[in-house]
């Protein structure tokens, strides 16, 4: 499991792109992160791993595409040592349920003034 500062240094590259498109990461939008098992045991845990992240994180759950995994989905800004603890608490528990978080992707949000802000 990475420490915090390989989760802040992961989380940043994802920003990075983020900030390219005028978006700061500080107003809350639909973010989605992707957990995985890591064997065909863990694969049946998915009902309880999918209960236990929506009792715990308050996300809602659903199934990868191909159902492979489950993706929790919520509503919240991405900017910020608070995201960095989330994701890394997200990946510290999928690691104990014997799953793997794979990230997150997260809608795009700007403004004018923030456009205005990266065009200056």
């Amino acid at each position: 499991m990475p420490d915090a500062i390989d989760e802040k240094s992961y989380n940043d590259k994802v920003r990075s792109v983020l900030r390219e498109r005028g978006d700061d990461g500080i107003v809350e939008r639909h973010t989605l992160h992707f957990i995985y098992p890591r064997d065909q045991n863990a694969s049946g845990l998915t009902d309880f791993v999918s209960e236990y992240f929506s009792g715990i994180f308050g996300v809602t759950t659903k199934p990868t595409d191909d159902g492979s995994g489950l993706i929790l989905e919520h509503f919240i800004a991405v900017a910020g040592v608070e995201f960095d603890k989330l994701t890394s608490k997200m990946r510290e528990y999928s690691s104990k349920l014997q799953w793997d978080y794979d990230g997150w992707e997260c809608a795009l949000v700007t403004n004018d003034a923030n456009m205005k802000d990266i065009r200056q």
